[in-house]
């Protein structure tokens, strides 16, 4: 009984210690954002999030791609050698991974992530303008 008691204590401390780790962390990302207008913060954390997501499932997709790829070539292997037609999947999937990194890390020109901003400031300008005149 002994023992239990001295886990349960041992594991309200960790869960105490997590918890001040967290509260720091915390206070530390509020003090930074208190230095920015709140829009901005919010502009800028959602383009970075975004940016992260798109990230999580590029390395999702390249992952599962180097897993099935090598899977089907395997299968091909063992059931019919002779048509090999595992290069066909491996082609056309390789080509939209190769979409997708270019999405991910390059697609900064025509469509781009740059244009969207620009746009997207220029229609909040053009809708300023009519509250402005209207």
């Amino acid at each position: 009984m002994a023992l239990l008691a001295e886990i349960g204590k041992s594991v309200k401390l960790k869960n105490i210690c997590r918890k001040k780790k967290i509260i720091n962390i915390g206070t530390k990302l509020q003090e930074i954002m208190q230095k920015l207008p709140d829009s901005e913060v919010d502009s800028k954390y959602l383009r970075a999030r975004k940016r992260v997501e798109d990230l999580k499932e590029f390395y999702y997709h390249l992952i599962a791609y180097c897993l099935v790829i090598p899977f089907l070539a395997f299968v091909n292997y063992k059931t019919y050698w002779n048509f090999q037609w595992f290069w066909f999947p491996m082609a056309g999937w390789g080509i939209g991974l190769g979409f997708h990194a270019y999405s991910v890390f390059v697609n900064n020109g025509v469509l781009g992530r740059q244009w969207e901003e620009r746009k997207i400031q220029e229609f909040m300008k053009e809708e300023e303008e009519k509250m402005r005149w209207g």
